[in-house]
């Protein structure tokens, strides 16, 4: 259902932009992104703005769980070497 809507809200306000920018801060390539698929260059299209949205709340998530249960959620944050003694093979 909610991805229903998001869908509905992503097709109805394709032409309309979230915001816009002056034209000619970013390279044409950029600007032809960020206004992806039907919005006009210099404006970030409800598209590219719902997934930047999202993927910053996935990260944001991830890092707050990883806080909750007590992992580091970088990788090597946290390691400590451990001495481990040799054992003696018998022949």
């Amino acid at each position: 259902m909610t991805s229903g809507m998001q869908m509905f809200l992503q097709f109805w306000h394709a032409k309309t932009p979230v915001f816009t920018y002056p034209r000619g801060w970013l390279p044409w390539p950029v600007e032809w992104i960020l206004g992806f698929p039907r919005c006009p260059y210099g404006a970030v299209s409800i598209n590219v703005w719902s997934m930047t949205c999202g993927t910053v709340i996935a990260l944001i998530g991830n890092e707050l769980l990883g806080i909750v249960q007590g992992q580091p959620a970088a990788a090597g944050v946290g390691k400590q070497k451990v001495a481990m003694g040799a054992e003696k093979q018998k022949s």
